[in-house]
């Protein structure tokens, strides 16, 4: 692995790699996690919007995606470690549910914000705060020090991981033309392709 530099082709070449490997972990979990989420879809259109049932349907999808995407950050990073996943990459989900629910909130608001000014500004916070989550999980920080050490672990590669990461979406944008299919792809690769990045700095910092 390379360190203290984005290292774009080994990082997509370790994301395919791993994900082949442990293709059938990938499909038992999007097959737990998807399955809810379709059958909100399909049941919420014959609810009356404004309800209780659909405000109550809405709110659990949306702590769905985000218990989703958590597991899968964590399994990603457990998959880094060991090489092949197991269930225990979940073992410390809940109690940091809490942190990594304010830090991605955050992290959400400000992207959000930022690309409402004039988008560059939110193009540079999505750049540099892009690890906190990972911190979160990985490393039991909290919000506001997780910030704040993504933004020193992006320091000197700024540039290099602004075009890893329009990479990273030109991926998933391709996998979404496949009828939606290919997302089942390139999601796990590209977040093992993140992970593979991200320990890369971690690495490099001493952290």
């Amino acid at each position: 692995m390379k360190t203290g530099t984005v290292a774009i082709k080994e990082s997509f070449l370790y994301g395919w790699e791993a994900f082949v490997r442990n293709f059938f972990f990938f499909l038992s979990f999007f097959a737990i996690f998807l399955f809810p989420m379709l059958l909100l879809g399909v049941y919420s259109k014959n609810w009356n919007e404004g309800s209780l049932l659909y405000n109550v349907a809405m709110l659990f999808g949306s702590l769905l995606r985000i218990v989703s995407a958590m597991a899968l950050l964590s399994l990603c990073l457990h998959i880094f470690d060991n090489g092949r996943a197991s269930i225990d990459a979940f073992k410390h989900m809940l109690r940091r549910f809490v942190p990594y629910f304010i830090v991605t909130t955050l992290y959400g608001m400000m992207l959000g914000l930022g690309l409402m000014l004039f988008v560059v500004p939110g193009l540079y916070l999505g750049v540099i705060f892009q690890f906190a989550p990972f911190l979160v999980l990985d490393k039991g920080m909290g919000p506001i020090q997780a910030l704040k050490e993504s933004l020193s672990l992006t320091k000197q590669v700024r540039w290099e991981l602004f075009f890893f990461d329009v990479l990273v979406v030109l991926a998933n944008l391709g996998g979404s033309l496949l009828f939606g299919v290919g997302v089942l792809i390139t999601v796990p690769v590209t977040f093992l392709a993140i992970t593979y990045v991200y320990r890369g700095l971690l690495n490099s910092s001493g952290a």
